[in-house]
Parts: structure tokens; C-alpha cells; sequence
């Protein structure tokens, strides 16, 4: 074989591609616990609302039998409904159902100022949160050649915002096709929006732009005064109990409907 002759072959051994390794993928074995079972995948924790679950004699429609966990958390296993009724003082506690799908229903004996306190925080993350007034912006958009009646529904409009308390920004501007505008009617407009704002509120910002092109005033109105919330007077006894029997009241009519 001559020279050349390899030289060739060298050439086209050169020029083939290289093929990639072959690339083995194994599945990671799961590792079991010492009592061969796998680990337990974590549940997410919901709240229950309890003003809403049955209690005391409105459990016997679900089950006779109940699981039973005390008033210090401890379960007590499954036991006759009835005389779990007659073990607790009814003064004080309640008999809560908070798993009524089970085979034998879990129930718990809970203070009935626990329940009460429950019912007061599930009630408060169900109102919607209420936005600052003052971080809502509200644009007006005002050309320089409006008409009366135009620009007096949109300075009502801009001083509707203001009392609200939010912010305003009052866009003046040029419309397509509308005729130039004297510099006295555009400085008496001003003065007009200016004068209509002040009892509201205040400008906050400098304006932006320039008379008789695009110009922006920042307007910020007074924040609302908040009504001061009636100060609670303790409960004593007395309406704490009648305070019970109406939800308990209210509690049963609704079951029995």
C-alpha cells in the first residue's frame, strides 16, 4: 500500500463525525423506612370552620357512635354519643363534629369561647382588604378648547376622585383638528381647575409639560376621615349566656332547614 494511498484514508477517517457515548439513564431507587414503607408525602393543613359544624344533639342526625377527643386533645376512641352528651359541662363546652365523613365521626369538646373566638377570625379573613385610597390614581383628560358642559362633567368627575381621597391627574391637552387657543383662555382654564380642586385637596407634584401642548397636574385629595368605632363594653355573664343562646339559636334553624 503506497504513501498516497494511506495519506487517503487518513483523510476520510478524519472526516466522519463522532459519534456521542452512549449515555445510560437508571432510576434512583427509593429508599424505604426501617417498617418498609416509603416516606409519607406531607398534607396541607385546613382550617376547619367550626361555627359551621354540627354540635351536641345535631351530631345523633349523623352517627350514634363517635370518635371521641377530649377537651386536653386526648383521644378517647370510639364511644356512644349519648352518654358522651352527658359528660361534659354544657355551660362551657361543646361537642364539635369536625370530621362528620368518617366511618365513625370524629368529634371534639371545645370551650365555647374558643368557638366564639374561631368564628370572629374566620369571619375577618373573609372581608376583603380594603386598598389605601391614596395609591389610586384616577386620570381626567381636558383639551384646551372644551366645551362648558363638557368641562363641567369632568371637574365633577376629578373632584368625585379627590374626595375619595385618591389622586387625580388632570391631562390638558390638543385634540386632532381643534383650533389654537388664545394664552388667556388657557390660563383662566387653569386657574378654573385649580380653584375647583383646592377645597379637596392639594397638588402634590409639579406639573409636567407646557401651556397650550400636553400638561399634566397632579392633584392629591384629603384623605376621608375614619368614623372612630364604638369602644365594646365587657361582656359579663349575664349576655354572654343570652349572646350563646342566640347562636345556638341561629345554629339550629339552620340545620333544620
Amino acid at each position: 500500500m503506497s504513501v498516497r494511498h494511506l495519506f487517503r484514508r487518513s483523510l476520510l477517517f478524519c472526516q466522519q463525525p463522532l459519534r456521542p457515548p452512549s449515555i445510560v439513564f437508571r432510576a434512583i431507587p427509593a429508599f424505604p423506612l426501617a417498617n418498609n414503607s416509603l416516606l409519607p408525602i406531607p398534607r396541607r393543613r385546613t382550617l376547619v370552620d367550626l361555627a359551621h359544624c354540627p354540635r351536641d344533639e345535631d351530631i345523633l342526625k349523623i352517627s350514634p357512635q363517635i370518635q371521641l377527643i377530649d377537651a386536653d386533645g386526648q383521644f378517647k376512641g370510639v364511644q356512644a354519643l349519648e352518654s358522651v352528651l352527658r359528660s361534659y359541662d354544657r355551660d362551657i363546652y361543646h361537642l364539635v363534629c369536625i370530621n362528620p365523613v368518617a366511618e365513625n365521626p370524629i368529634c371534639k369538646i371545645i370551650m365555647k369561647q374558643t368557638l366564639v373566638e374561631a368564628s370572629y377570625m374566620m369571619d375577618k379573613k373573609k372581608k376583603t382588604v380594603t386598598k389605601d385610597p391614596s395609591k389610586i390614581v384616577k386620570v381626567v383628560e381636558i383639551s384646551w378648547a372644551t366645551a362648558e358642559n363638557d368641562l363641567g362633567h369632568k371637574i365633577k368627575k376629578m373632584v368625585e376622585f379627590m374626595q375619595r381621597g385618591n389622586r387625580v391627574e388632570v391631562v390638558l391637552g390638543i385634540k386632532k383638528g381643534m383650533a389654537k387657543q388664545p394664552l388667556g383662555k388657557m390660563a383662566e382654564l387653569l386657574t378654573r381647575i385649580r380653584a375647583e380642586a383646592e377645597p379637596y385637596g392639594r397638588e402634590w407634584k409639579a406639573p409636567d409639560g407646557a401651556v397650550g401642548m400636553q400638561y399634566i397636574i397632579y392633584f392629591e385629595g384629603h384623605r376621608p376621615k375614619e368614623e372612630p368605632k364604638p369602644v365594646e363594653e365587657p361582656m359579663g355573664p349575664i349576655k354572654m349566656k343570652a349572646k350563646f343562646a342566640k347562636i345556638n339559636e341561629e345554629r339550629r334553624l339552620r340545620y333544620e332547614k
